[in-house]
């Protein structure tokens, strides 16, 4: 390896490592490049290598937290831009659009100083820098994924495991480990690699083997579980169809558009109905107003005369409370029980703080408020098939399909309404995540969209049939209903973060004493 440790010395004496504000900028591009829309998942493999260099060069935490929050921060401009147009389709200022851009990025941030601080004091564990710091990556997207407060704060978007979303192969492991667990998958190669070259090569062989290993197994076990998926799938199936009216956001709640809107559902119902589904799935907040005694008449004609079940996305009212929930209609025209969403959007389905902030932002005075949902709701049954809804972004949350899948689930249902989001990466970000929800829990997931994407994944994690953004469409799927069983992951949760939290505390101690 003589010629590795020419380049690594060229590198240091180049002065590069030395420089933060370039690395915290290539562990940025690296990641923007990795999650969709670009789907370079392969550059995330590559993206810790700056990062780790970063903290191991750095002779000061301060200095080391800063480069993290900046690398974070460019991350979040990268991958958020769709914040502003956002923003300014729903009539903000571009001042305003450019702040909320910046603010959501900056908070997010906060994870990249994190990482910074916790890495700059592993960067003294020696020849274990690799494993400890692996660990930190695990623990703090843990941290953001499942162990936040479900409020504002916690928005998990960004799990390094969504950018793997399209490779079948190195996904699979999430059964086992979470989606979380894969970040340490993919961060511990180019953490060894950083460490080797931090120490110009000298004793490269143990460092480097360890992660070939890890990423062996990974692949390993991702072969053996296609294999198990290419073997012919017999069982018992259901048919589900799912409406994308495509509905422009900005029209929906427009009074003079509301027959336009029922029409265009009109239209489509009967095209479903032409496949005899057992199950009909209309997106989030589906029904242009309030789910009245008038609208559940309408539904419920439509449910009796197709003779197929309706899960409705529709916005209630309730004991004096708002909620947006799944309704499900019976195949006689009754509503039969219904689900309520429990991770509201901030700022768009209530107002975190309201009482501090509309001090400062009088506009928030005059947003709804809607209150969540129980936690623990039992999934809603199709003719004896149990059935998980998942509400808009709630499937970026892994403990709510957990939760729904330990409870049953058979099938996951995304209801959604990406039309927010207009023609931008964030409806491919979010429909990413609705795959590893899919692969942790080994359960298909249906999805219907209100603007698209919808579609069906199976319990692999394989994009069976997708539709196209920002059109109008009725799509018709047979799922597989294979045996009630349950993943280590569904079962017993985040493991192996557990696991990486034990590894990295003693670590952290040592490097904050020492």
């Amino acid at each position: 390896m003589l010629w590795a440790r020419r380049v690594a010395n060229a590198i240091i004496q180049s002065g590069v490592l030395t420089s933060a504000p370039l690395l915290a900028a290539a562990t940025a591009a690296l990641l923007v490049f990795s999650y969709p829309s670009f789907n370079q998942g392969y550059l995330a493999w590559l993206a810790f290598f700056p990062f780790g260099l970063l903290a191991l060069e750095s002779r000061s935490w301060k200095k080391s937290i800063l480069a993290g929050y900046l690398a974070w921060l460019l991350l979040g401009l990268g991958v958020f831009y769709w914040i502003y147009p956002v923003c300014r389709a729903g009539g903000l200022s571009p001042a305003m659009s450019v702040a909320a851009w910046v603010a959501l990025s900056a908070l997010m941030a906060l994870e990249g100083a994190l990482l910074g601080g916790i890495f700059f004091f592993l960067s003294r564990a020696g020849k274990w820098f690799p494993l400890a710091a692996a660990c930190g990556v695990v623990t703090v997207d843990w941290l953001k994924a499942e162990l936040l407060p479900a409020n504002f704060i916690s928005f998990p978007w960004l799990l390094l495991g969504y950018t793997q979303w399209h490779y079948p192969l190195t996904i699979q492991m999430a059964s086992v480990t979470g989606a979380v667990g894969l970040s340490f998958f993919i961060s511990y190669p180019a953490l060894s690699l950083a460490f080797v070259t931090h120490d110009k090569w000298r004793n490269w062989k143990l460092p480097l083997a360890w992660p070939i290993l890890s990423t062996l197994l990974l692949l390993g076990f991702g072969a053996k579980e296609l294999l198990e998926a290419s073997k012919p799938q017999q069982g018992p199936t259901m048919r589900i169809s799912v409406l994308q009216p495509n509905i422009d956001q900005y029209r929906k709640w427009n009074s003079d558009y509301l027959q336009w809107i029922e029409r265009r559902l009109n239209q489509q119902l009967p095209q479903a109905a032409i496949k005899n589904p057992q199950l009909v799935v209309w997106p989030e907040a589906a029904v242009p107003d309030w789910l009245d005694a008038s609208y559940s008449s309408w539904i419920g004609a439509r449910a009796s005369g197709m003779k197929a079940y309706q899960l409705v996305g529709a916005l209630m009212q309730d004991d004096g409370r708002s909620y947006v929930r799944a309704v499900l209609f019976n195949t006689d025209g009754n509503p039969s029980g219904f689900y309520t969403k429990q991770q509201l959007v901030p700022f768009g389905e209530y107002v975190p703080v309201r009482g501090l902030l509309e001090r400062h932002i009088k506009i928030l005075g005059k947003m709804g408020e809607f209150s969540p949902g129980p936690d623990n709701q039992t999934p809603l049954s199709i003719d004896g098939t149990p059935v998980g809804p998942l509400i808009c972004y709630e499937s970026i949350f892994p403990a709510i399909a957990r939760k729904a899948a330990g409870n049953g689930a058979a099938v996951l249902v995304n209801l959604t309404n990406d039309g927010w989001y207009l023609d931008t990466a964030a409806p491919y970000q979010h429909f990413a995540a609705n795959i590893l929800r899919a692969v942790e829990n080994r359960k298909p997931l249906v999805r219907a969209a209100n603007t698209g994407i919808s579609g069906w994944i199976d319990k692999w994690g394989r994009v069976r049939e997708a539709s196209e953004l920002n059109t109008d469409c009725v799509m018709t799927f047979d799922i597989p209903l294979d045996r009630p069983e349950k993943t280590l992951y569904t079962s017993r949760g985040d493991l192996l973060a557990e696991m990486c939290l034990v590894i990295l505390l003693p670590f952290l101690l040592v490097g904050l004493i020492m």
